[in-house]
């Protein structure tokens, strides 16, 4: 991604591509005058001047005056920007072991799926002030706390939550009950 970066922001400056330049049946001498013309030129402009090119010259007047420009790095044929963020978010999030969302929207939507919205809101409600609820009962927890069998842990008045955990205890306590009266 960092290559990629470097090689926009080359690409979109002022700056020469990368590249040799192959002029043919035009001398050096003449390469120079075309030069300081385009200089003076953009100078008077106000422009900066950048040339770093290697230019590569070759005289027989049998031929008429021809140019070709090779470029030594190009992004290939087919290259799709969006491809490219989305493959570093996903492996700066696999990386630092978070949620690409994080990052960067992953659903095509406009405002992504409701279940991703919904999923952000809970992860949301975990940041932030969960980092501090959870320093607090680690301290209240830790060997200068509380004393021993007495455990601290803040209840979140989180509906949802609680009707989640209820419903696993009832499938716990169902399929001891099957378990029971199986034997």
């Amino acid at each position: 991604m960092k290559l990629l970066t470097k090689f926009k922001e080359q690409s979109l400056s002022d700056l020469p591509p990368a590249a040799i330049l192959l002029l043919s049946n035009m001398t050096p001498t003449q390469w120079e005058d075309v030069i300081t013309k385009y200089d003076a030129r953009q100078r008077n402009q106000g422009n900066t001047v950048w040339q770093d090119i290697l230019v590569a010259f070759s005289f027989d007047p049998a031929y008429p005056l021809a140019m070709e420009l090779l470029e030594l790095a190009k992004l290939w044929e087919g290259f799709d920007d969006r491809t490219a963020m989305e493959m570093a978010v996903f492996s700066f999030a696999l990386a630092y072991r978070v949620d690409p969302r994080e990052y960067w929207p992953v659903s095509s939507g406009a405002l992504g799926t409701a279940t991703e919205a919904e999923l952000m809101d809970r992860k949301a409600k975990g940041k932030g002030e969960g980092i501090i609820y959870h320093a607090v009962a680690r301290a209240l927890n830790g060997p200068t706390g509380l004393p021993d069998g007495v455990t601290f842990h803040f209840d979140f008045q989180d509906d949802e939550d609680d009707r989640r955990a209820a419903e696993i205890r009832e499938l716990h306590i169902q399929n001891v009950r099957r378990l029971w009266e199986a034997s």
